[in-house]
């Protein structure tokens, strides 16, 4: 019996963004893919902050007949009490951890770019008691080239946020956990850069954390960021470059035959219109369920067995994120 998949990161856009797409149309296509359960993120419009908005998604992915397979995060702010509350609000069966970004405008409801307030993101929820999951999005802005991404070269999005500022905003994250005696999950979403793995699996030694990798990190490199559709592949973090692809490769490779630090493929879907994706200011997101099944075949050319496989689409995400029960 073929096994299942889980997608650990989808965007749905339901809300103010519903033209994008709804939950029911992200569900009908995880469905074709064989995913039976994803997990929404909270950067929604408005965020999901609270126990009404979570209620308020729950119950639309209900009426949408989406509800079995359907998981959230809660987002974080910089704001200790709404950390607390975020904390409690993982209490329903439906959400699965915390999200927030380390990087963003000023105006990006999740965006906690200062350092001493993400170290507060921890240090707060380890006064809580919280031993959940908590999914930080890791780019460090501080180690930006700003000013280096030309429209007209959509690959120059690498140059200007480079690999090393997914890196090392890890590192951050790694070291906010082992100083603030943090005693939850972090679960690294959309890596990127092979020595981000290699960060990942030192501090497995120490504290529990895990990683993900998505289908267009993987399938994608700069060299396809060239021509008039350049644009429609520019992510957070960005494609990276054919050098930097097979090395993920191939530390990905190494990784999952130990199977010791859990991996899982997240989708990272994240749709938007086409103009949205070739007009300023350049939406940054790839609808990457709709090259799953490339993915899963370029594993198997990588020569990634069925059982590696069937670990990275489902046994890991079960692992880390224990709710999923289907």
């Amino acid at each position: 019996m073929m096994t299942p998949r889980i997608d650990t990161h989808v965007h749905c856009r339901d809300w103010n963004q519903s033209y994008k797409a709804t939950i029911k149309q992200v569900t009908e296509l995880a469905r074709k893919n064989g995913i039976m359960a994803f997990i929404d993120m909270p950067n929604t419009e408005p965020p999901i902050f609270s126990i009404k908005e979570v209620d308020s998604r729950i119950g639309r992915a209900d009426s949408e007949g989406c509800l079995n397979g359907y998981y959230l995060n809660v987002g974080l702010t910089k704001d200790v009490k709404q950390i607390r509350e975020a904390a409690i609000v993982t209490i329903n069966p439906r959400v699965v951890g915390l999200k927030y970004f380390t990087s963003g405008k000023k105006t990006d409801a999740l965006a906690i770019t200062n350092e001493r307030d993400q170290y507060k993101v921890y240090e707060t929820l380890t006064r809580c008691n919280y031993t959940g999951n908590i999914t930080p999005h890791c780019e460090k802005e501080s180690l930006f080239n700003l000013g280096r991404f030309n429209p007209k070269e959509p690959w120059t999005w690498n140059d200007e946020r480079p690999p090393v500022s997914e890196e090392e905003a890890v590192k951050d994250q790694i070291r906010f956990a082992m100083e603030t005696g943090f005693k939850g999950h972090i679960h690294i979403p959309h890596v990127s850069y092979s020595r981000t793995i290699d960060a990942i699996e030192k501090a497995a030694k120490e504290i529990s954390i895990s990683g993900e990798v998505t289908p267009h990190h993987l399938l994608y490199s700069t060299d396809d960021m060239r021509g008039e559709t350049g644009l429609d592949k520019k992510t957070n973090p960005p494609i990276r470059s054919i050098e930097d692809v097979n090395l993920l490769w191939h530390k990905l490779k190494e990784i999952s035959s130990k199977n010791q630090v859990l991996f899982t493929i997240g989708t990272d879907h994240a749709p938007h219109t086409l103009k949205e994706k070739r007009s300023y200011p350049y939406a940054s997101g790839h609808q990457s369920l709709l090259i799953y099944q490339q993915l899963l075949d370029e594993l198997r050319n990588h020569g990634f067995s069925e059982a590696e496989i069937d670990n990275l689409t489902y046994w890991n995400a079960k692992k880390i994120f224990t709710k999923i029960k289907e």
